[in-house]
């Protein structure tokens, strides 16, 4: 197997075949191909992202008359593999394994598999989850080498799966500089990174732990041993009592990195569809236990909401800090009840203020305390948290002078959070001395005239017990938004202040939500946020 992904890293071809390049066989190879990157897990051979390019070659040449394609197998056995090329590697990408360890120096080839101490642990995984009841019958893993994406796509390699998977036996030292900015930079834009020690070893333990400092050396982002009551220990199966043991790094609301200090892959690596076989019955139970904290861990970090993978994530582009004059800067308004919980939140509201609706945003976003006279200079006030807080009477008096000088908030409770929604409406009620108000969904910031047309959006709502296995229902339906509208001054019409969300926004617009989190999808979020935000723009 290996020899022959080196001889297709080698000659890999798409317009033609690379054993005959006159042979009437091209669609019959390109099937083959598909076939050998599907059961390989290569999403590239060489440097070709060989599903990508084969589609494009192929809907290229597809009829506009009847969507058939000629061959010289006959038009109908040449549509025929067209057809399974297409649809079969369209299957969603599960996991990304990573590829990684120290190169030879002339072929650069890894020359120690250390990412790949047992070579059917994500199939297998990936494979038992697509038989369950709630996911997609046609779901699909690969390799990537961690070299090939930093040196190509950068992070989008990475964003074509939502799960990175890092295996080992040995230390990992041989990970690059730019391969730990490219994880980083792959975690801070909504991707999860999940790391399995193999064969209880103590130098890949000791590696990772020393991979994620190396990854946020500031100690703001710490590996930490998870609660028997995370999330994780019910996405899926209940582990009500003892769960396996898992580490996490938290990013807002959601645990974007875990880590198992047990080797689950050797037993994912043992598993079997048809396990009635197997005379020991210890062993199948603790495969089965190792199957279902993988699965479990998997659900967690996708939500069961998968890409296709022709679908790109939308780029991160970046801000430009050169000059900040004439660009809207959106600030934080500061509180005791988690007003960082989302920290990327706000700069990634600007990115797609700048990518959707074309106005240029500064790079920073200022935090401000209720009391700090700064405040004023800012138009546009973002506010989140999960917890309870309070506004003083100072605060709640230069809040209300900020909005009669026209001040705008936009504000959501993280994950639909109970404590910070009930500590917001005091808020409200302490400033302005009413009650939010429901905004009609034929409001003009729904429309598309204001940037988009959202008044129809999706939104997930949890329904877990205590003892129960998270789920959560998308529902379709007008956007549920509350705010505080104010007269205009001098005969101007009337227009809210306050924009205001109890389902969650921040944690999507930084991709980072879970099953458990009640609020809208990460599309429909943006959109909301950026309609809201040129909404208090053009007042």
């Amino acid at each position: 197997i290996d020899a022959g992904i080196r001889w297709m890293n080698n000659n890999i071809r798409i317009h033609t075949n690379p054993g005959a390049e006159n042979s009437p066989y091209l669609l019959y190879y390109l099937y083959g191909l598909e076939r050998a990157g599907k059961f390989t897990g290569q999403r590239f051979f060489g440097l070709t992202d060989w599903y990508r390019e084969g589609a494009r070659f192929l809907t290229e040449g597809q009829s506009n008359i009847d969507g058939s394609w000629p061959g010289d197998n006959g038009r109908e056995i040449s549509t025929a593999y067209c057809l399974l090329f297409l649809s079969k590697g369209l299957s969603p990408v599960l996991i990304n394994k990573l590829q990684y360890g120290p190169r030879d120096p002339q072929s650069n080839r890894i020359s120690r598999p250390d990412w790949n101490r047992h070579r059917h642990d994500v199939s297998n995984l990936v494979d038992a989850i697509s038989i369950r009841k709630d996911w997609p019958h046609y779901l699909s893993w690969q390799t990537l080498d961690l070299q090939v994406a930093t040196k190509g796509e950068g992070v989008m390699a990475l964003q074509q799966a939502p799960i990175a998977y890092l295996s080992g036996d040995q230390d990992l030292d041989s990970i690059t500089e730019e391969e730990v900015t490219l994880l980083r930079d792959y975690i801070q834009q909504g991707g999860f990174l999940f790391g399995v020690q193999n064969c209880e070893s103590t130098a890949f333990d000791q590696g990772f732990r020393h991979l994620i400092i190396r990854m946020f050396p500031s100690g703001d982002y710490q590996l930490r041993k998870l609660e028997k009551t995370h999330d994780v220990y019910r996405a899926e199966t209940v582990f009500l009592a003892d769960p396996p043991e898992l580490w996490g790094v938290d990013f807002g609301c959601r645990t974007a990195i875990m880590y198992a200090p047990y080797d689950h892959a050797c037993r994912w690596d043992k598993w079997m569809r048809n396990d009635s076989a197997r005379a020991n019955n210890e062993i199948r139970a603790q495969i089965g236990k190792s199957i279902q904290l993988g699965v479990n861990v998997v659900a967690y970090a996708t939500g069961r909401e998968l890409r296709d993978k022709l679908q790109r994530p939308n780029s991160q582009i970046a801000l430009s800090d050169s000059e900040t004059r004439g660009q809207l800067r959106i600030g934080r308004l500061k509180h005791s009840g988690g007003w960082d919980t989302a920290a990327s939140a706000v700069s990634n509201l600007g990115r797609a203020l700048q990518e959707k609706a074309r106005v240029a945003t500064t790079p920073d976003s200022p935090v401000f305390s209720a009391n700090d006279p700064a405040l004023f200079a800012c138009p546009i006030l973002y506010m989140h948290g999960r917890k309870n807080f309070s506004f003083t009477q100072e605060e709640a008096t230069q809040l209300k002078a900020y909005f009669d000088n026209g001040g705008f908030l936009m504000a959501d409770a993280c994950c639909g959070a109970r404590q910070f929604d009930e500590s917001f409406r005091k808020a409200i009620h302490q400033i302005f001395g009413q009650e939010l108000k429901p905004i009609p969904a034929d409001h003009e910031m729904f429309h598309s005239t204001q940037g988009f047309d959202v008044r129809q959006v999706k939104r997930r709502i949890p329904a877990a017990g205590q003892n129960t296995s998270i789920n959560a229902e998308v529902t379709a339906g007008e956007p549920l938004f509350e705010g505080i509208e104010i007269k205009g001054a001098n005969g101007a019409p009337d227009r809210y202040v306050v924009v205001y969300s109890k389902y969650d926004i921040s944690c999507a617009l930084e991709r980072q939500q879970t099953l458990s989190c009640a609020g809208y999808l990460d599309d429909d979020a943006v959109k909301l946020a950026v309609n809201i935000v040129l909404y208090a723009l053009y007042q």
